[in-house]
C-alpha cells in the first residue's frame, strides 16, 4: 500500500493563492504530504522558491503551471506538470500572457469606475505578490474597501461571468495550451473535469488534441479516483493525476490535505517522461 502522498494541483501568492511558496510547501509537510506540485496561474515564479523550501522541509516539488483555453465553448483548465520552468522560450510566453492578464484587469477597473466603484490598479496590486492580477486580486481590493463583503459577493455581484465587470480572456485553443506545455517537457492534464458543464464533449475533444493526462482525484473524490472520470483514463489510455486546487484556507471545500493522492501517480509520470525524453 503507497503510504507517501502528493496534492498535484496548489497555487501560491505569485498567482491568486494565500501562503507563500515557502509557507506552501511548510503547510503541506504539516499535512502529511510526500509531494506537491505548484501550479499557479501563467507564471513559475513560485517554483524557485518552493524547490528550495522542499529540500529543506522535506517535500518533493513537481514544477509546474496552469494555463486555460476554450473548448466547445467553455474554459477549460489545463495544467502542465514536469514543465522545465527555467526554459527561456516557456518564460517568454508566459511573460506575454500576464501583460494580457493585466489589459484585462485594468478594463475590469474602468467598468467598475463606471458604474461608481472608485478603485485604481495600485489598490489591486496590493494584493498581488508578483505580476500576476486576476479577478480574485480585484475581488480582495474589493473586501478590503468595503464595497462587498466577501469574495463570493465580489464575484456574484461584480466580477463574474455574468457581472457588470465581467472581462472575457483572450482565451487560446487546446492546441496552443498543449504545445506550450510539451514545448517545455511537461505533461499537459485537464484540470478539476467536476466543473465542466460538458465534461464527456469536452474530455473527448480534447483527448483528440492530445492531453496526456486528467485530475481524477479531488477534494469531491477524497483519497479514491473519481469513478465519474476514471472510465475517460482507461478510454483515452490518459495518465491520472488530481489534487485540491488549494488556494488558501477561505476557499471553502478546495483545503490542502483533502486530497492525498498515491505518490506512485508521479512514479508514473516520472516513467512516461523517462520513455519520451530519455532521462
Amino acid at each position: 500500500m503507497d503510504k507517501k502522498f502528493v496534492d498535484l494541483h496548489t497555487h501560491s501568492k505569485f498567482s491568486d493563492g494565500e501562503y507563500s511558496p515557502y509557507d506552501l510547501v511548510r503547510k503541506a509537510k504539516e499535512k502529511g504530504l510526500s509531494a506537491i506540485a505548484l501550479t499557479d496561474h501563467d507564471t513559475v515564479d513560485g517554483v524557485g522558491e518552493a524547490i528550495e523550501a522542499g529540500e529543506k522541509i522535506g517535500v518533493e516539488i513537481v514544477p509546474g503551471i496552469e494555463l486555460a483555453c476554450d473548448c466547445c465553448g467553455e474554459e477549460v483548465h489545463i495544467v502542465g506538470l514536469f514543465v522545465d520552468w527555467k526554459d527561456i522560450h516557456f518564460k517568454e510566453i508566459l511573460r506575454k500572457m500576464i501583460e494580457e492578464r493585466k489589459e484585462r484587469g485594468k478594463i475590469i477597473i474602468e467598468k467598475l469606475n463606471k458604474i461608481g466603484i472608485e478603485i485604481s490598479w495600485e489598490k489591486i496590486k496590493e494584493f498581488a505578490q508578483s505580476e500576476m492580477v486576476g479577478r480574485l486580486h480585484v475581488a480582495k481590493a474589493l473586501k478590503s474597501m468595503g464595497i462587498v463583503k466577501s469574495i463570493n459577493e465580489a464575484f456574484d455581484k461584480y466580477l463574474g461571468d455574468n457581472g457588470p465587470c465581467y472581462v472575457p480572456h483572450k482565451r487560446k485553443t487546446p492546441e496552443e495550451v498543449i504545445k506550450i506545455i510539451e514545448d517545455a517537457k511537461g505533461i499537459p492534464i485537464i484540470a478539476h473535469p467536476q466543473y465542466l458543464k460538458k465534461p464527456e464533449i469536452v474530455i473527448s475533444e480534447i483527448a483528440k488534441k492530445g492531453i496526456k493526462g486528467l485530475e481524477v482525484y479531488s477534494p469531491q473524490s477524497g483519497n479514491k479516483p473519481s469513478p465519474i472520470f476514471l472510465p475517460y483514463v482507461e478510454r483515452f489510455n490518459l495518465l491520472q493525476s488530481g489534487g485540491s486546487d488549494f488556494h488558501g484556507d477561505d476557499k471553502g471545500y478546495n483545503l490542502l490535505g483533502k486530497v492525498k493522492a498515491p505518490y506512485k501517480l508521479v512514479v508514473e509520470m516520472k516513467e512516461w517522461l523517462r520513455k519520451k525524453y530519455g532521462s
